[in-house]
């Protein structure tokens, strides 16, 4: 599913969450941009997040940090999960990486917020993805308020998308067993980017694996699309055929490395 094509239920909630933060940033804001299933396509109501990018003029204050946390703590996973991150117009135009951010909430940090929210709030941070996020942005993002992509987005050097993607590659690589669905279907996604150049949602990349890799990961590709999808809920995979398809990628991803930039990634 594609935001085009996006049921009234996804597009009233995320529309909702915007006006929400309208309100608490007010005339601070930039624009707000979709990235992520939503924009690519591949976004499952089931399990995926909404992802969005909120440019503003200037930092956020505490107090606009604090009000943010509570309309997400409020808001997100009723019925959709939220991943938002906030930067200003400082950190895009000076590019720096790993960028540095304002503000982030994703399900994974409720806790934390919902313990210490100031903790959380005082430091300035950086984070890697936002080199993939924006280099999904300028590729097939979706603006839903305010100024254009063209406009707001720096070009991302080819580096830093490589690096960024590649640092929840090297956890897929270390935690397939934990979560194999999320894992096969994301360390496709760097597998293809590699190869050629295509950025693929989790569910294209799949269905690119199941079709062009050898047999015995093509299998495992369909079970976990069949889980993705929710079409398969009952499925155990086996520790023999993860790590055989860990592997497998593995030296596939090395050798597209040395060609692309070089080196081996040392994982």
């Amino acid at each position: 599913m594609k935001w085009d094509d996006a049921t009234n239920q996804v597009k009233e909630f995320t529309i909702q969450v915007i006006d929400e933060i309208q309100t608490v940033i007010k005339e601070n804001s930039v624009g707000f941009y979709l990235h992520g299933s939503l924009a690519l396509g591949g976004f499952n109501p089931l399990s995926s997040d909404i992802d969005l990018l909120v440019v503003t003029e200037k930092a956020l204050s505490l107090h606009e940090k604090l009000t943010l946390t509570e309309v997400f703590l409020k808001s997100s996973n009723k019925p959709f999960p939220i991943e938002i991150s906030f930067m200003n117009r400082s950190q895009l135009e000076k590019w720096e990486y790993p960028p540095a951010y304002d503000y982030h909430y994703s399900e994974y940090w409720r806790e934390r917020y919902e313990k210490n929210k100031k903790q959380w709030l005082i430091d300035e941070y950086r984070d890697a993805d936002l080199a993939a996020h924006i280099t999904i942005i300028n590729y097939k993002g979706i603006c839903l308020r305010g100024e254009s992509i063209e406009h707001v987005f720096p070009n991302i050097p080819m580096t830093d998308y490589i690096d960024s993607i590649l640092e929840d590659y090297r956890d897929c690589l270390s935690n397939i067993e934990k979560k194999p669905v999320y894992c096969i279907l994301n360390m496709l996604r760097v597998y293809r980017y590699l190869k050629d150049g295509t950025i693929f949602s989790k569910m294209e990349a799949g269905k690119w694996g199941s079709t062009f890799l050898p047999e015995k990961q093509s299998q495992l590709v369909n079970l976990a699309i069949d889980m993705y999808t929710g079409k398969r809920s009952d499925l155990q995979f086996k520790r023999e055929n993860l790590v055989a398809f860990k592997e497998y990628i593995k030296e596939e991803v090395n050798d597209l490395l040395t060609l692309r930039t070089g080196r081996i990634d040392g994982s």
